[in-house]
């Protein structure tokens, strides 16, 4: 059955080829993302970057000076797999503004694709999206962290959990100073039930500052998670 199911999809490769989501070329042999070969070599990979908060770094050290001077306790590591900018930060308009589903798939398997070089025996327990308020999911009719988390999670078979819940409305990180972003209030969100002895990871579109993953960590530690981590699709720097 399964070399039946090979034929078939390599069959419908040659058939029916998929579309570059950045040339809108046609192209083959990849099917897991619309993507092409040479679009994908010209993303801004963030490599290498601190495994703590994920910010690139000039050579091949995996932590940054700030984070060396004061490493995160507990420890955790952030996941961040492009810059955001140029086609990173293409992919991002298009998936966080559009509702551009095809770019969004495109994020998260990159996201994906980096967890296999960082988890080496079981994978985390739940994935929790970044919460959004419920005035600005209606604004743009989905919950882009929500979305890239169902997309990760259908690959990685890993559950879905929404039982953060924002309890302020806020205005959108990009109107913000780096300062007004670093005063974001724990009592923004808040742990609808118990997270005792699991390993979660947050998910969000753009990683700025860090601070919304560094408040939200604190709610989930307190809720009683063992670890927290925090998965991305792109890193800015500010």
């Amino acid at each position: 059955m399964s070399q039946f199911r090979s034929g078939l999809h390599a069959t419908l490769d040659q058939l029916v080829p998929d579309i570059c989501v950045f040339c809108h070329c046609a192209f083959r042999h990849r099917p897991e993302i619309p993507l092409c070969p040479y679009c994908t070599s010209s993303l801004p990979e963030n490599t290498p970057c601190c495994r703590f908060c994920a910010l690139p770094l000039e050579d091949s050290h995996d932590t940054c000076g700030e984070c060396l001077l004061a490493p995160p306790e507990p420890e955790h590591l952030t996941l961040a797999p492009c810059l955001y900018k140029d086609e990173g930060r293409f992919l991002v308009h298009q998936f966080k503004f559009n509702q551009g589903i095809r770019e969004g798939r495109v994020l998260a398997h990159l996201v994906c694709e980096l967890t296999a070089d960082h988890y080496d025996a079981a994978l985390p327990d739940l994935l929790i999206p970044v919460p959004t308020s419920w005035r600005r999911q209606f604004q743009r009719g989905f919950n882009p962290a929500g979305a890239l988390a169902a997309f990760i999670g259908e690959t990685l078979h890993i559950p879905i959990d929404h039982r953060v819940a924002r309890k302020k409305h806020t205005r959108p990180q990009r109107q913000l100073s780096r300062s007004e972003r670093l005063k974001l209030p724990v009592s923004t969100f808040s742990v609808q039930r118990p997270l005792t002895g699991r390993h979660v990871v947050l998910i969000d579109d753009v990683m700025t500052t860090g601070r919304t993953f560094d408040v939200l960590r604190r709610v989930c530690y307190r809720a009683g998670a063992t670890r927290v981590d925090a998965w991305c699709a792109a890193r800015a720097v500010i």
